[in-house]
């Protein structure tokens, strides 16, 4: 893969980009899920996990789509895994160890500090569909918040991606044309796709490969 044009800025993904999203959320619900539920007798730990994760993407994808809350994505995927008619109180207060293991778990990707060393030199901007408040705790908290000229999410400008709204937000913070930028991401259809149609140049990190140094070779 090459780019025909010099690349001046920087639009990346966060979760399974630079945050280590998969490994964080396997050690948070190793911790979590033999003590609250959801245990079957024919299925492994790794098999539980893998249908967590399944529920999880599930409706993620309703609430990126507009279909239901942040909270109410938590509370569904819950009771879909439990198998259980849970109240939304007892759908958060059964989250809310997971959400502390979660969070005590954050991680990088391996390759996430060379790569932002290497690439020091050109503005970037982190695009996500994560909420605002949530995404800016993992950046302070794994100390990356001086890579970046800013952070847009839904709560910004009313769009998730793959609108095209949320993306042309992060072309204004760094005042660059879609032209002049690479996006980064690990997600097809909400990263790639959306960048190119913008004629964006797009690198695509493959789930779960921390494969972000790749990418370096389009700068």
């Amino acid at each position: 893969m090459s780019v025909d044009r010099p690349i001046r800025g920087l639009l990346l993904d966060l979760d399974d980009t630079l945050f280590d999203e998969r490994s964080t959320a396997q050690r948070a619900f190793a911790a979590w899920q033999p003590m609250h539920g959801g245990h079957r007798h024919d299925e492994s730990a790794e098999q539980a996990f893998q249908r967590w994760r399944l529920v999880t993407d599930k409706h993620w994808k309703r609430h990126s789509a507009g279909e239901i809350s942040f909270l109410d994505q938590r509370r569904e995927r819950l009771r879909e895994f439990v198998g259980q008619a849970l109240t939304d109180a007892q759908a958060d207060a059964l989250f809310e160890p997971y959400m502390q293991a979660y969070q005590s778990s954050w991680s990088l990707v391996d390759d996430a500090v060379e790569f932002l060393q290497r690439c020091a030199h050109l503005p970037k901007v982190i695009v996500t569909n994560g909420p605002r408040v949530m995404q800016e705790r993992k950046l302070s908290s794994l100390g990356l918040n001086d890579h970046f000229v800013g952070m847009v999410t839904p709560d910004d400008c009313g769009h998730a991606k793959p609108r095209p709204e949320i993306f042309h937000r992060a072309l204004g913070l760094i005042g660059l044309p879609a032209s002049a930028c690479l996006m980064v991401g690990d997600d097809h259809v909400c990263d790639i796709e959306p960048a190119h149609a913008l004629g964006m140049a797009a690198f695509h990190i493959r789930p779960g490969t921390h494969e972000l140094l790749g990418a370096l070779a389009l700068l």
